[in-house]
């Protein structure tokens, strides 16, 4: 009989712990989940989301994205607003991209909480563009360069023009020319050669003529 009392005892605190095992399981299956982190922002005080600078029109999206880059939670902008639920189940962080523009900023997600957040996306530069302003910068740069040349050029020119003006201007003056071989006096003013010369001739032609005479007689 004590045996049959000790089993029937051990059977009934058995039976004790697996319904309490059981009652435990079910309430902790039942368990409500933990709350997610709301994000949002307001153009109103000033946590809105722009894109270039320019607020956000209504409809744009805007992602939620785990630290493996899951998209876990999206919404959308209305009014200026926007709100995103994060289930902390599904990341402990997330960046935000809006109209499919990552913004810059990392966020932990803590259950319950409430975080303003500003959304500035800025479009990427395209490289054709780039590529374009680079291309239109080296033609500046060219024309510049022809330009300055030029300039360069011509500033050399009218510099050997000048020159060339002093030295002829600096250039001593030729003699005056007399007519009869360029003769002049130191005082720079011309004899009266030929008068001289043929007065000469005549001289001698007269000496001539008067020898001849008195040869004769």
């Amino acid at each position: 009989m004590a045996r049959v009392k000790r089993f029937t005892r051990m059977l009934s605190v058995l039976g004790a712990a697996v319904l309490a095992l059981s009652l435990a399981t079910a309430a902790f299956a039942q368990a409500p989940p933990s709350p997610p982190h709301q994000f949002y922002g307001s153009a109103a005080d000033g946590t809105g989301a722009t894109l270039d600078g320019t607020e956000a029109a209504d409809g744009a999206v805007v992602i939620a994205l785990s630290e493996s880059g899951v998209n876990v939670a999206e919404g959308t902008v209305a009014a200026g607003v926007w709100l995103v639920q994060v289930d902390p189940a599904d990341a402990t962080s997330v960046t935000f991209t809006l109209d499919g523009i990552a913004v810059d900023g990392s966020h932990d997600v803590v259950s319950g909480s409430l975080s303003a957040v500003t959304l500035a996306a800025t479009t990427p530069v395209v490289e054709e563009v780039v590529e374009e302003e680079v291309a239109e910068e080296e033609v500046a740069e060219e024309e510049a360069a022809e330009e300055e040349a030029a300039e360069e050029e011509v500033a050399e020119e009218e510099a050997a023009e000048e020159e060339a003006a002093e030295e002829e201007a600096e250039a001593p003056a030729a003699l005056p020319n007399t007519g009869i071989g360029g003769l002049a006096d130191s005082g720079g003013s011309s004899l009266p050669v030929l008068p001289l010369v043929l007065a000469l001739t005549v001289v001698l032609a007269l000496g001539g003529v008067a020898a001849t005479r008195r040869s004769l007689s």
